[in-house]
Parts: C-alpha cells; structure tokens; sequence
C-alpha cells in the first residue's frame, strides 16, 4: 500500500497525532495541539465524525448474515468499510495516522466483487495478500479486532498457513467468523493450524468442519455453529476450550447435554431449536437466557407467515414453560429471559446446498 505524503506535513506525524489521541483519551490535553497545523490541529472528534459519516449508508456484516448466509456475501448488497476508507487513508500522512486504526479494524475477505474470476479464487487470492501484508507489517496488525471471512479450497496449502500465522501476530483480535469452508478441507486445517494458540480470541463463528481452528482457541467465551450440526465443535468444546459461557447453532444429543452439565457449568446463554429437550439442561446454575428458534418452511407471503406464527406460538408454550424452570433453578438474580425466534427461508442469501434463514419475528419473556 503506498501513500502520497504531503511536504508540509512532518515526518513524525502518525506518532504525534497517535500522541494526541492517547492524551485526549485519559483526559489529561485538550483535542488540538498548538505546536501543529492544518489537518493535525483539527479535534480528533471531527474526524470521527467525518469517517461516521462516510460509512453511515454502509451495510454492515452482522452476525446473522455470518450465520445464515451462503458461501460469500454479494458485493452489490455488501461494501467493506476498507473500501470506503481506502481513500482518506491514501491521501495523506495526516489522514493516514486518523483513519488506519478504523481501516484496519475490520478485516472482511468474504464479499465477492466478481472481478474477472470465480468467487473462490478472488477470495483466496484476497486472502493471501492481506495475510503476507498484516505478518509483514506489525504496527498494522495491532489494529485488527474483528476478521470475517470465507475460506476456499482454492491454494489451500498455500493460503491456509498463511492465514493461520496472521491470526498469531493479531494481538488485539477478538472476534473471528468464518462464513464456509468446504467439509472436505478438514485435515488441510488441521495441518495449518494445529501448531498455533490464539489466546486472544473470545468470540468465534464457524462451521463444523473447521474446529480445528476452534482447538486453537483456548480463551474463547462464544461459539457459534453456522453448518451441519455442530457435534465436532462441541467434542472440541468440552476438549479444549473450558471457559466457553454462550453455545449457538449445535444439535443437542442427550449424551451432550449431559457431558455439557459437568464441564461447561457457567453456560451463561443458550440458544436451542424446537426440537431440543430444554428439561435437561436445569442444572446450569449461571445461565440467564435461552433463546428458541423456529424454522418455519413456507412462502413469504406475509398473511401466511403471520398465521403460522400465531399456530406456533400456541402449540410452543410447553416449550416456553421448559425454559422457563431452567431459568428459575439458575442462581442468576436479575436479567433472565426467554427470546422465540421465528425464521422463515431467504432465497436471495442462499443456495441449494446450504439454504439460508431471516428471522421475521422476535418475542422476549422476561423471567
């Protein structure tokens, strides 16, 4: 990445505006700094105001689109923020040391532009470059807290042990979520990543087959299954990763819940589907919600939907009592709840191997 420097602009510029910002942070120097001028001597809170702007008609990735979705993300529904702040971080050095924190915070090699070539080969070809460009260059690395991306067959042996180094020289990463990676990519994961810890990690999101990456992740708190039913994550799970406290998107077995009683005890979420046996899961003393989801199979007319969430409610309140006395023998005193989700099929995200699901209907019960 290269930048057009300004002569007027000095040379240690990103260290002083960075100086600014740790001041005005802890309190301790007004926003402006005197001893600068032009684009330095502006408040820090104007250019957070002005990148807020930029990207306010951005369309954000959200945890429902990385759940849900299907192997990419379209690039006519979806922009990356580095898209729109590639050009202020481009223009000068000033610019550079204000917006290189937000343009780095975000990493999302998930949305396919179509440039020329199939969607697995952009991504992966995306992929291997931000790689070698975050290990090549620590004091970007820093910035990094959240990657979303889908990772391919395509250069696997190549790109796969790329992408697992970046994520050890990623200090300050928290959230990882992987939209897909194809089932058969199992042992390829394994070889790249079995030889990393990434205590940094707290939150991740990923299909089954990559658990391998999960084994990696020690500190973990919240684990989202977003393919197949989650069995290898939750083995991985009672495993490896003893301080999990939220569980989503895995299909109960009662030898499970019953394994998940004497190592995961602090559960402090959980989110189950109809047909999971909720009654078995009372001796989880620090869980203060549940949430239930429903898949309804139907059209989209809106008169139809709404007819048969009303059916579901009805036929659910068993379910809800269920969850109910699990949230009453926890020992949590305050901010108990039930959350129903009713979800219906959404064509435009999904495709014939792996459907996708939006939620048209939310209901919370406080406990």
């Amino acid at each position: 990445m290269s930048f057009c420097l300004k002569r007027n602009v000095p040379t240690n510029a990103d260290d002083e505006y960075a100086n600014k910002r740790q001041k005005v942070a802890s309190g301790t120097s007004h926003p402006v700094i005197s001893t600068t001028s032009g684009l330095l001597a502006l408040p820090v809170e104007l250019f957070e105001n002005i990148c807020d702007e930029l990207l306010i008609g951005l369309r954000p990735i959200t945890r429902e689109d990385t759940i849900f979705s299907s192997e990419y993300l379209k690039g006519a529904e979806f922009t990356s923020s580095a898209s729109l702040l590639r050009p202020l971080v481009q223009t000068c050095r000033a610019l550079r040391a204000a917006y290189l924190a937000r343009y780095y915070e975000h990493i999302e090699v998930c949305i396919c532009r179509h440039s020329g070539v199939h969607w697995y080969q952009e991504l992966s070809r995306r992929l291997q470059k931000i790689s070698e460009g975050l290990i090549g260059f620590p004091a970007l690395a820093k910035h990094v807290r959240k990657i979303t991306v889908s990772l391919t067959s395509c250069d696997a042996d190549t790109v796969f042990p790329l992408f697992a180094r970046c994520l050890s020289q990623l200090p300050n990463l928290h959230t990882l979520r992987i939209l897909f990676t194809p089932s058969k990519m199992t042992t390829p994961l394994r070889d790249a990543f079995s030889q990393y810890k990434y205590p940094q990690i707290r939150t991740i999101i990923l299909p089954s087959c990559a658990h391998a990456i999960l084994r990696s992740c020690p500190e973990v708190r919240d684990v989202t299954c977003n393919s197949n039913k989650g069995s290898t994550l939750l083995s991985t799970i009672f495993k490896d990763c003893p301080h999990v406290e939220v569980i989503d998107g895995v299909d109960w077995t009662e030898k499970m819940q019953e394994r998940l009683l004497k190592v995961i005890p602090n559960l402090r979420a959980l989110h189950l589907r109809a047909g999971d046996k909720i009654n078995a899961f009372q001796g989880l003393k620090q869980i203060s919600h549940i949430s239930i989801s429903f898949k309804m199979e139907m059209g989209n007319r809106s008169k139809d939907i709404t007819r048969n969430i009303d059916a579901l409610e009805e036929s659910s309140r068993s379910l809800l009592d269920q969850a109910k006395v699990v949230l009453e023998n926890s020992s949590v005193e305050q901010g108990k709840f039930v959350r129903l989700i009713y979800m219906v099929p959404d064509p435009d995200k999904g495709t014939y191997y792996r459907p996708a699901w939006k939620a048209v209907r939310m209901k919370r019960i406080d406990v």
